[in-house]
């Protein structure tokens, strides 16, 4: 619709950033307060990642709602890293266009600062249904299939699943999602029952999307 390339690329690394940090909040949250029989050094290791999410949400607040304090920031850091350079006879091209990038993601960030505490409560909002209905599909399948498992394990291997995928160099994690969905839920059924269950899974959050966008993409 004539958006910029710059504001696009800001677009999707806010979409991305926000999708990531969704996933990490929510999965404190499951292990957190789920049932599960978690050693003290695992619950001291989520409770430093809880406070590293809120150091990142006050970042964000800052990126937000003062622009001009996180611009401050930006420029005195990319400004030591290229005296660092400087001082070393490395070239500086490249700290220049990293520091242009940050500034547009930045301004995209005020902008939607700009918009309301509304307009960004609704997107972490819609972000977090998303990947509510997403876990919400592997766990009816997992019990539809007849897995012998319970609700707590349900999610939270449906939350791990896919967050461990999310990782996957292969686009849309074509195969590795598969082949690692086998070899993860392996041990709790049969390989016909684990093999279902995959295919189902894939068919339902990432190959039917793929088709419906197609569709919408060439009409």
């Amino acid at each position: 619709n004539g958006a910029k390339l710059p504001n696009a690329i800001a677009l999707a690394v806010i979409k991305s950033f926000m999708l990531f940090f969704v996933m990490i909040a929510g999965g404190v949250f499951v292990f957190l307060f789920g049932d599960f029989a978690l050693s003290p050094a695992t619950q001291k290791l989520l409770w430093v990642c809880a406070g590293f999410i809120s150091l990142l949400l006050m970042l964000l607040m800052v990126i937000i709602f003062r622009p001009d304090v996180a611009s401050r920031w930006n420029s005195r850091l990319f400004n030591g890293m290229r005296a660092f350079a400087l001082r070393r006879n490395h070239p500086i091209e490249r700290l220049n266009r990293n520091e242009e990038g940050f500034n547009t993601t930045m301004q995209a960030f005020a902008t939607s600062g700009a918009s309301g505490f509304w307009a960004i409560f609704l997107a972490i909002f819609t972000t977090s249904l998303n990947l509510f209905f997403v876990f919400a599909i592997s766990v009816t399948l997992l019990f539809a299939l007849g897995f012998q498992i319970t609700s707590n394990q349900a999610w939270y291997y449906s939350f791990l699943y896919y967050f461990l995928i999310a990782f996957a160099p292969t686009p849309g994690a074509s195969g590795l999602a598969e082949g690692g969905g086998y070899l993860f839920f392996q041990h709790l059924g049969s390989p016909s029952l684990v093999s279902s269950y995959v295919v189902l899974w894939r068919l339902l959050t990432c190959y039917l999307v793929i088709a419906i966008g197609a569709f919408l993409f060439l009409r």
